[in-house]
């Protein structure tokens, strides 16, 4: 039988000859009242017994299965469960009042052919049991107080315009949420968070009536308790209230410093640092801010919160501060003698921060290679890196820049793996992760990402030796609840038949900052394996999750969780740590407005 990735290509090709129009009505019946999982293997109960499902109504279960995973990739399950006569008509057969389902008994036996009718009983049997518990939740709170650790999110939140939701609907869409916490989270255990107790604090804040802007940022301040750096409501600042700072803030050496959007100056020219805003510390409005940011590493939560600051007149909302046009913002010398205040009007659309720092791969002073990695892009930009650390080869000391780098894929860390390693060493493990078991596809289910299992046909003898001598000797600082996740997952670095034969053999500086994330996590964290290389500047984000979509039916708010924990080679996750520099450097006040580049500096030299 094909595997489960060739299906679903083949059905994500075929899906126009035999789909019917989405808007087209479809009974609501099922065969059979009761269904479960083994991993992606569907069983269900028939006369008393579990039955393993291999076809229903002669289309081979695993290609409805496939077929589910295309057309709605985040409720592929549900779907099976509760649409099955829309499923089958939209891959071109109708099934009528009965079916023929072709069983066997769990674990192997003889195949059989079970006719079964097709009934609405069956169907809302099939729904009712998936539904999480929530309803006994929605009646507790009438009776109770919540939970002291999530009293804050039982609080009522501020109301802001926008599309209204009847409290039916809002509870509907937080017992989806609730569920998918609990069964398809990869971090849902990380931090301790009691799933069941926070969604029932949140329920004790929808009273009534709520806008959807305002469900949504409930819904982030709950997921924001996970750590999480991948989870949170997609596009969470559409739902704020206008009214932004005309500048843009970051940590320097000596304080937090305010500067203009296009980095031309500071906010004030002989007063950087910001010290007040409104009269009220700036240290308050960034704890306001960061009630929605996941919370990961102090330094993520920080960096995300003063992004947050800018939005000025939705933290004013969210505090109960009186809304206005304008702010009055205190400000400071960097040697802390004078002060300035200022009296600023708020400007409707957000201050970007963009690319930093602008500047270009080029050959430094005492012929040092320098590189900008701005992203994480496969294809022609990965090569395009490649490439230029591949002309520097021949360079005393290389500096590979990834400040601000968000993230994205991994390729740009396989394509310059061969100029980095050594001519004569060995394959490399440079991540391990775990996909939760609903997210496990088969084999190359993380192939994107460059993860594939020890037993994998890609493996050279010498990787799979590698991973088998690691895998024996590997142990995470934090085990997830290992029955639902899937088999381990090892990203190699390896010198394969076309490496370079002269690759980079000087010392090797790579520059980082709390804007690294994600597969620039991981990068970071490969490049720490190798000799002879130093990180300079200050930690980096610390997330690496396969993010997952879920649309809560009701509001239309998409949520992302993270599906898949990751690991450094030493066992320490990369949620929540982050990657530490060697040497740590904070920029200097003048380095975020162009008037010079310490980290730089530093790097080289450590490398001269």
């Amino acid at each position: 039988m094909p595997s489960l990735a060739t299906l679903v290509r083949s059905f994500a090709l075929a899906l126009g000859a035999f789909a019917v129009p989405a808007a087209a009505q479809h009974e609501q019946l099922a065969p059979y009242a009761e269904l479960r999982w083994q991993g992606e293997r569907p069983e269900a109960r028939l006369a008393n017994a579990w039955v393993e499902l291999l076809a229903i109504d002669g289309r081979a279960v695993p290609e409805i299965v496939a077929f589910c995973r295309v057309e709605w990739p985040d409720r592929w399950e549900q779907r099976f469960r509760e649409d099955l006569v829309e499923v089958l008509t939209r891959m071109g057969r109708t099934p009528g009042a009965e079916v023929d389902l072709l069983v066997r008994d769990p674990g192997g036996g003889k195949e059989r052919v079970v006719r079964c009718p097709m009934t609405a009983a069956n169907r809302e049997a099939l729904r009712a049991a998936a539904a999480p518990a929530a309803r006994p939740a929605i009646q507790r709170m009438h009776a109770s107080v919540p939970d002291p650790r999530y009293a804050e999110l039982a609080r009522p939140l501020p109301v802001p315009g926008g599309a209204v939701l009847a409290r039916e609907a809002a509870l509907a869409d937080l017992d989806r949420l609730e569920h998918a916490l609990t069964t398809r989270f990869a971090y849902r255990d990380r931090l301790g968070v009691d799933v069941e107790a926070a969604c029932d604090a949140l329920r004790l804040s929808i009273a009534g009536p709520v806008t959807r802007a305002t469900l949504a940022l409930a819904i982030q301040r709950l997921v924001a308790l996970f750590g999480d750096g991948h989870a949170g409501i997609e596009d969470l600042e559409q739902h704020f209230v206008p009214g932004c700072t005309p500048f843009l803030l970051a940590d320097a050496e000596g304080g937090l410093v305010a500067f203009l959007e296009d980095r031309s100056a500071f906010l004030a020219a002989s007063h950087p640092i910001l010290e007040s805003i409104d009269g009220r510390p700036v240290a308050e409005w960034v704890e306001l801010a960061a009630r929605t940011v996941p919370r990961g590493a102090p330094h993520f939560v920080r960096h995300h919160a003063l992004r947050r600051l800018r939005f000025l007149a939705q933290l004013r909302l969210e505090a109960g501060f009186e809304p206005r046009e304008r702010c009055t913002v205190g400000l400071r010398s960097i040697d802390g003698r004078e002060r300035q205040t200022l009296e600023l009007s708020l400007q409707s659309r957000k201050p970007v921060y963009g690319e930093w720092p602008r500047t270009k791969s080029r050959l430094l002073d005492r012929g040092v290679g320098y590189v900008r990695i701005a992203d994480m892009q496969p294809g022609e930009y990965a090569a395009g890196i490649a490439a230029q650390v591949g002309a520097l080869r021949g360079a005393p000391a290389l500096v590979l820049d990834v400040r601000g780098n968000g993230g994205g894929t991994r390729d740009v860390l396989v394509a310059v793996a061969p100029w980095l390693l050594g001519a004569d060493a060995p394959p490399r493990i440079v991540n391990v992760a775990r996909p939760l078991r609903a997210e496990d596809s088969g084999p190359d289910a993380l192939a994107s990402r460059y993860l594939f299992p020890a037993d994998h046909a890609r493996w050279s003898d010498a990787a799979r030796a590698a991973i088998a001598k690691f895998a024996s000797g590997f142990t995470p600082e934090w085990e997830p609840r290992s029955a639902e996740f899937g088999a381990a997952r090892y990203l190699v670095l390896e010198r394969g038949p076309d490496a370079p034969r002269r690759p980079f053999a000087g010392r090797l500086a790579v520059l980082l900052d709390s804007g690294c994330f994600s597969a620039t996590d991981v990068f970071l964290a490969a490049l720490a394996e190798l000799p002879n290389v130093i990180l300079v500047g200050t930690p980096s984000g610390g997330g690496s999750g396969r993010a997952r979509s879920l649309e809560l039916e009701r509001s239309g708010l998409v949520v992302t969780l993270s599906s898949m924990v990751s690991y450094r080679a030493d066992g320490r996750l990369l949620e929540g740590r982050g990657v530490e520099p060697d040497v740590l450097v904070l920029p200097a006040p003048g380095d975020l407005v162009g008037r010079g580049d310490r980290v730089l500096d530093e790097a080289l030299r450590r490398v001269r």
